[in-house]
């Protein structure tokens, strides 16, 4: 029911306060970013925002850039009929695949961000494994799929996991973790 929805809602942003706390950081960061057109550091420095009048600028901890092109700060109103000042950004529609004006804010920010941050380590992941003699023949989302010469028995899945799960220099404290599985055939788990 819509009522233990937002009991749902109330517990988990209370019992994990700093979520909200990251939002809210993140989208006053992108709007004083294009409000002011300079450069705003978020999140302890592991974000950080750049704007100018064409782009608004988001850099990754990897150093990445996501970008959203010509950013506005508009009044919109919100699901809840709330008008307040939103970052809008233009870019393709989900619903008709249009160009047009899309409403952002602190949440989405954050998943865009936690979402990109997981391609670049999947990134360094797919390096490492080819640099290691591993044969990536496929990946999707946050798997690898390799092939391995029979006769080389050291190419198993556990070095495999060993060599993902280093540290990455620019995420030297995010844990990583990896498991696996060796067949003649590929199946999903």
């Amino acid at each position: 029911s819509e009522e233990q929805a937002k009991a749902a809602v109330k517990f988990y942003r209370d019992t994990y306060p700093e979520v909200p706390q990251a939002w809210y950081e993140l989208e006053s960061a992108m709007k004083q970013a294009v409000r002011e057109r300079t450069d705003v550091i978020a999140l302890d420095g592991r974000v950080a925002f750049s704007a100018d009048g064409e782009c608004l600028q988001m850099r990754l901890p990897s150093g990445r850039w996501l970008k959203y092109w010509r950013p506005l700060i508009e009044t919109v109103e919100t699901p809840w009929g709330e008008r307040r000042p939103t970052l809008t950004y233009l870019g393709k529609q989900q619903m008709g695949g249009k160009v047009g004006r899309i409403a952002t804010h602190g949440g989405k920010a954050l998943e865009q961000a936690t979402q990109a941050t997981a391609r670049d380590v999947l990134a360094e992941g797919l390096r490492r494994a080819e640099a290691a003699g591993y044969h990536v023949v496929l990946h999707a989302h946050d798997e690898i799929v390799a092939e391995v010469d029979i006769d080389h028995p050291e190419l198993g899945v556990d070095h495999l996991a060993g060599v993902l799960c280093a540290p990455i220099p620019w995420a030297e404290t995010m844990p990583l973790g990896a498991s696996g599985f060796e067949g003649a055939f590929y199946r999903k788990d």
